[in-house]
């Protein structure tokens, strides 16, 4: 999908291309992990952010993507690497 993201940081809004793969309920917002074209990583977006999103391609998540594994290390609903290795 094609979408608007306001920055948290700088208020700018940036074109971003995303594959979204699980939707994320917390007690700050709802948010949506997708894979982001332009980092080539998969990104956690506040859906409140998103803006005149329009879907282009359907695109399933990799076979080995889980979301409860991917937020298993997070701080809330921040994730990244897991540095306990």
């Amino acid at each position: 999908m094609h979408a608007g993201y306001r920055s948290p940081r700088s208020g700018a809004l940036r074109e971003r291309v995303i594959a979204p793969y699980a939707l994320e309920p917390t007690a700050n917002g709802i948010y949506v992990i997708a894979h982001d074209e332009w980092s080539g990583e998969i990104r956690t977006f506040k859906l409140e952010r998103l803006e005149a999103a329009e879907v282009t391609d359907v695109r399933t998540p990799s076979a080995g993507f889980r979301p409860e594994a991917y937020l298993a290390t997070s701080w809330g609903i921040m994730s990244g690497p897991d540095t306990t290795k």
